[in-house]
């Protein structure tokens, strides 16, 4: 474009976004990690999870999910400037293992490995 008084040429701008401290974004898609607990990734379960619009969606654990096992939320991450829709929204499941159980936490586990 030509500006009065100006030279033609190109405008070149430069964004720098600072990291979010949940999400992570890659073009339209937005990546997250939703840690759940050992019992969860056994039984599963639906959990509430932050959107970008700073409400709340569902995500939906299959019983028996592994560690870094992705769910893809279709159409849940940035708006498409320059076509129709949104991107996902990917949540990656990390399990948190106990460090430290109790003595009754222990036997139940043994309980349990004894059973299966």
């Amino acid at each position: 474009h030509e500006m009065p008084n100006g030279r033609n040429g190109d405008l070149i701008v430069r964004l720098h976004m600072k990291p979010h401290k949940y999400f992570r974004r890659d073009g339209f898609d937005i990546y997250f990690d939703h840690h759940i607990d050992i019992v969860d990734a056994i039984l599963g379960g639906k959990f509430k999870v932050p959107t970008l619009k700073g409400g709340t969606t569902s995500l939906n654990i299959d019983a028996g999910s592994q560690p870094n096992t992705i769910i893809k939320l279709r159409g849940k991450g940035l708006p498409k400037s320059n076509a129709w829709g949104s991107g996902d929204m990917y949540a990656r499941v990390v399990v948190d293992i106990p460090r430290k159980i109790n003595k009754r936490q222990k036997d139940l586990l043994f309980q349990f490995k004894d059973a299966v």
